[in-house]
This record gives C-alpha cells, structure tokens and sequence, in this order.
C-alpha cells in the first residue's frame, strides 16, 4: 500500500387559497393543477389476478379514476374507470373497458411485445423516481416504462422515449371480455421496476386506451395531453397513502406532500449547517452572523407548514404556485447559508499552511457535484489519499480540491510517490483534470 501526500498535487488553471382559482377554471381538472393526480391506496389483502374488477378483491376500497377525454378530439371518450391498489411488493392496477364488447374488440397480437398496439389495448405510462432502468439511459428525465395489454392478455413492454429501448420485466396481467367491453387486472412488481417499494414521492404516470369504433380507432387518456407520450413532465402523477380520499382532495393531498417535503429539506439543510458550524472556532470571521440566521429561518419554515396545512382544495394550484414559489426561494437561501457552514467546516479542518481543502471520496461513483449545492458528504477532508495495486495494474484514485478563496496560475503535477514499501516515480502517475459542471 502506498500513501500519496495531497501535497504532491497542484490543480491546474484558476479556481475561482378558498375559492375555486382561475387556474381551475383553466384546466377543468381538481385543484386547477394542470395534470391529474391519482391515489393508490395500501392493501392488506392483493387482488387475486382473473380480469375481473370484484369488491371482494377489494377495488371498491380505491378511489376512481375517471373522465378519460380523447386526444386531439371535444368527442367524449367511452366509458373507462382505473384503480389503483399496492402493498409492500407491487403496484395492482385495474381497468374496466367499457363500449365495443365481444365481437367487435379487436384483438389480434397474442406473442410478448407483438403488436399489441395496433389491438384494442390498455397503456400504462409510469416513471419512478430513481428507477434504475431508467437513470440508466442517456438523458435521464425523458425515458419512462410502458406496458401494454391487449383484450386478450398479450404483454408488451418496453423503455420508450423516442425510439424504444426494449426491456422485459416481470409483471402479469389478466383479462376478460364482455358483451360491452373488457376489463383488466394487472400486477406490477416493484422490483421489476429497479425500486425497492412505494416511495413518499409522487411517480409519474398516465392511464391511456385505444379501442375500435366504426370510422377509426380512439385514443383515451386519463390525465389529458395534447402530445403524444414520449414527454413524462406532462403526465399525471400518483401518490401512495392509505384510505381513498374524495376525488377533489387528491390534488389538495399531492401539493401538500410535495411542499412539506421542500420544507423537510430545507430543516435538514439547517440541522447540517448547524452542525457544521459546531467544528468551526467561535472567532471565525462571518460564523455568528451565520449562526444568528438559523432561528429566523426556523420560524419560516413554521410559517410556511402552517400555511400548507391551511390550504383548501379548490385553491391546490394556487398554492402550490404562491406559497410553493416562496418555499423554492426560501430554499436557495437555505442552500446559500448551507454551503457557507460546509465551507468554513472545510476550512476549520484543513492544515493552516494549506492554500485548498483536499476532499477524498469514492474513485469511481455516480453522486453530482453540483453548483450552487454543497459537497456531498461521501467527500470529506482528508490528509493522505491510499490505495492498493499489484504491479502492472491501474488503479484510479478521486480527489476534489475546494478552494475558500481565489487562486491564479495554480498547476496539476505529481512528484514521486514515497512510501514504507517504495517508490512510484512520477512518470506512473497518470492525472486527470475534471472540470464539473452540471447538464
């Protein structure tokens, strides 16, 4: 094992709220939120998969998902009702098809990922938070899970956006036909999703069908769009919770959630900034102005809970653009306060003589340095980097160098290497200048 003294290293270039709101009556959808939002609600008791959407499954316990609209068209779309049940597992969704029943249904494709959407078929649109499937492709934000089910029970699925990236996951579904449509249950695992289990953040999502009519086939959508589905900002949402809310309190529930957890960061951001500044000597220049920032800060976001907690449902999009706007401001200024403690917590623990904060963390890892956010904390303030290779391997070794004031005509070199078992000459070392900069 070979320690390298940070010392050997030098970085290159310069480091320098009541009434029904307009917005309501803009969008026509509950709270006046430019989307719809969907309730999943806990079960204790999974559905029994056999296409039929029966109380003793429990699918009455769920809160409705109705008035699907046609895309493109003011024709009001055929009968369609969703629901949406989970556990600890998997996400149950079912779907009651009403209009051409048997004999007129079309549904031809009965191979896994044939053309199941060219039948009368049922999609799904849902993107999870963080799910690794999805943060594994280019451009996270764009790419989102589709499932297809067609009248007979065919499967299709895929990771589209685009063109489509295939992806078969684990996941079952089943039909039956009527004399005046079809219904469907589907059972969606969360681990064929890449995520370990429900989360307190709202999923994208959207509910669609197409089916046959005499002149040509209909598309219906839950959350209505006037695009196609390749654009995952436009769907609607789901929240998981218990109990079935009414209709009209979903949206109300879903901008309260999302707010309470702005003001949970920004709680979070302060507890760190307070305990940063716990390491800080109490004489350092700017660290009781800091410090004196925190108990004002605190009220506000006592002030903003409460209001949150006083919002009416009618007024959901109105607050969530007033009172959220506030709160998405109030957090910069907690970020700013943030990344000042973390700044003079790295300064704190540097060397004296030291002109830069040496961070070590992991070689290889996915977490963002971003700018205008602190550091993460998998990086730390470090005196030596270490690490072990056997001869004739390559082996990467990350550092970050933090400067709390301005530098010029710094440099990136590496002399020898010097340790108990040797010497490395500087020519081994093979260096890297990463400028970071998020896109």
């Amino acid at each position: 094992m070979m320690s390298m003294r940070y010392a050997a290293f030098l970085v290159l270039g310069s480091i320098c709220i009541g009434s029904v709101s307009q917005a309501e009556q803009v969008s026509g959808l509950p709270g006046g939120l430019p989307f719809r939002v969907a309730w999943a609600t806990r079960t204790e008791h999974p559905p029994v998969l056999d296409g039929k959407m029966t109380t003793d499954d429990g699918w009455d316990a769920a809160t409705p998902l109705g008035q699907f609209t046609l895309m493109h068209e003011s024709t009001p779309a055929a009968p369609t009702e969703g629901r949406l049940l989970y556990d600890d597992d998997a996400l149950y969704i079912a779907v009651r098809a009403d209009g051409p029943g048997r004999g007129v249904i079309k549904m031809n494709a009965t191979e896994r990922d044939g053309a199941v959407n060219g039948d009368d078929c049922v999609h799904l649109f849902i993107v999870p938070p963080d799910a690794l499937p999805l943060r594994l492709e280019p451009q996270p934000g764009r790419w989102y899970f589709h499932l297809s089910v067609n009248a007979l029970g065919t499967q299709r699925d895929a990771i589209g956006y685009k063109g489509k990236s295939w992806w078969n996951g684990q996941w079952s579904a089943k039909t039956s036909v009527r004399e005046d449509g079809w219904t469907v249950e589907i059972r969606i695992p969360f681990a064929t999703l890449g995520i370990e289990g429900p989360t307190g953040d709202a999923w994208g999502f959207n509910l669609c069908r197409r089916y046959s009519s005499e002149q040509e086939a209909r598309y219906a959508n839950w959350s209505p769009k006037e695009h196609w589905y390749s654009f995952p900002s436009r769907y609607g949402r789901i929240v998981f919770g218990e109990g079935a809310p009414m209709t009209e309190e979903i949206a109300l529930r879903f901008v309260q959630r999302e707010m309470r957890a702005k003001l949970a960061s920004a709680l979070s951001g302060l507890g760190q900034a307070r305990e940063d500044l716990l390491v800080v000597p109490v004489a350092t220049q700017g660290r009781n102005a800091l410090m004196a920032q925190f108990a004002p800060m605190q009220l506000s976001i006592d002030a903003y809970a409460g209001a949150v907690a006083d919002l009416e449902p009618a007024a959901a999009a109105e607050g969530r653009q007033t009172i959220g706007g506030q709160i998405d401001a109030f957090l910069q200024d907690v970020l700013k306060a943030q990344r000042g403690a973390q700044a003079m917590c790295l300064r704190a623990q540097a060397p004296a003589e030291s002109p830069l904060v040496v961070l070590g963390g992991p070689a290889i890892t996915d977490v963002r340095f971003e700018l205008g956010q602190p550091f993460p904390r998998q990086f730390q303030p470090i005196q030596q980097l270490e690490l072990r290779a056997c001869r004739g391997e390559y082996e990467p070794v990350t550092f970050v160098l933090y400067a709390t004031e301005g530098h010029e005509g710094v440099k990136v070199c590496a002399t020898d290497l010097v340790g108990t078992s040797g010497r490395i000459p500087a020519g081994a070392v093979n260096l890297h200048v990463i400028k970071y900069w998020y896109q």
